[in-house]
């Protein structure tokens, strides 16, 4: 069996096999930063504190931060994406798996802000059959999925792919 698709997926035995993009480190150290620095400016508040109970209640509120940090790691990492042969498949951190087939796909738009180069967003739209005064197609969004939480890399690949006919908003300050 040979790869008739134009997308860059692995074979294995002559099986073409779905390419699955998963979270990058970009989140995690974002959140990393953030919540160490909110830790820290929790544990200064104890040591500071006047009152003798200053520490114990310090200590609960660190606590409570690295369970919502560890939380917050956990729905990221659950994120995942894969784009088979002729389907493309998202699942979000909690709830199902939204799958499309690309032949149901009618536009998709990737949303940029500041970095041209690495959308915030995909939205997959297909068409949902009606159509305005002026016979224009109206779409149906499939799913949304946010793509600063996968690499840059693998979000350029994402994009550049035929099947998914992507169409650049530019929003923001830095609109063109």
């Amino acid at each position: 069996m040979e790869n008739d698709s134009p997308l860059p997926l692995e074979t294995i035995e002559g099986k073409i096999m779905p390419r699955t993009l998963k979270p990058g480190p970009r989140p995690f150290i974002a959140f990393s930063i953030l919540f160490g620095l909110a830790l820290l400016y929790v544990l200064y508040l104890g040591y500071a504190g006047v009152a003798k109970d200053a520490w114990v209640s310090s200590a609960q509120a660190g606590l409570g931060l690295l369970c919502i940090y560890a939380v917050l790691c956990v729905f990221i990492a659950r994120l995942r994406l894969v784009v088979g042969a002729d389907y493309i498949a998202y699942r979000p951190s909690l709830g199902a798996e939204r799958k499309a087939a690309f032949q149901e796909i009618l536009v998709s738009y990737s949303v940029t802000l500041a970095e041209p180069d690495h959308p915030v967003r995909l939205v997959v739209c297909a068409d949902t059959g009606l159509k305005t005064d002026a016979g224009e197609i109206v779409p149906e969004t499939l799913f949304s999925i946010p793509l600063k939480s996968f690499r840059k890399s693998d979000a350029q690949w994402l994009i550049s792919l035929p099947e998914l006919k992507v169409e650049k908003k530019q929003l923001g300050f830095f609109k063109k």
